[in-house]
Formats: C-alpha cells, sequence, structure tokens
C-alpha cells in the first residue's frame, strides 16, 4: 500500500512542480532577464507564451498519467521517482535565482 501512495505522491508532486516551473519561466525567461537554455523551448517562447505553457505542461501531464498508469512496473515507478526528484531540484535552482537577483 505505501509504494501507491509514494508513487502517487510522486505523479502528483512531479504535475504540480511542473506547473510552478511554467510559471516561473514566463516570469523570468519570457517576460524577465534571463535567458532559456533549452533551444526548442526558446523557440516557443518567442511567441505569445500561452503555446509554450499549454505544450509544457499538456506533455508532461499526459506523460506522468502513463508512467503512473504503469506504476506497477519498476522502470515505471524509478522514472517517476527520478523525474519528481529532477522537477524538485529545478524547483530549488529557481528559487535559488530568485533570491540571488
Amino acid at each position: 500500500m505505501t509504494q501507491k501512495i509514494a508513487t502517487t505522491l510522486a505523479a502528483i508532486s512531479l504535475i504540480i512542480l511542473n506547473v510552478l516551473d511554467t510559471i516561473l519561466t514566463l516570469k523570468y525567461i519570457k517576460f524577465g532577464p534571463l535567458d532559456e537554455a533549452n533551444p526548442m523551448m526558446a523557440l516557443l517562447l518567442q511567441g505569445d507564451g500561452c503555446l509554450f505553457s499549454f505544450l509544457k505542461i499538456f506533455v508532461v501531464t499526459i506523460l506522468t498519467f502513463s508512467l503512473w498508469y504503469n506504476r506497477k512496473n519498476k522502470i515505471a515507478r524509478s522514472c517517476l521517482y527520478v523525474l519528481s526528484s529532477f522537477y524538485f531540484a529545478l524547483l530549488m535552482w529557481w528559487f535559488l535565482v530568485i533570491f540571488l537577483i
């Protein structure tokens, strides 16, 4: 039972952290002083930001649900844990950058 809860929390946190990353990216890269390092995302950010936001949130959410749906598979669980940890570290980097600017 705890493994099911852990994978569900990892999936939920991954989606929430992705939304926060999207908001911070729009605020500090699209309308702020920072530059996007990912060339594909930089291309999407040249527009108004709506397409960027939609694609980023939609794609990550669909992939997260697909990993969560296959949570009985050890690789899918590992991917959820690694990706949620990655997004947590990314948000920590964002807060470091925000408070140093």
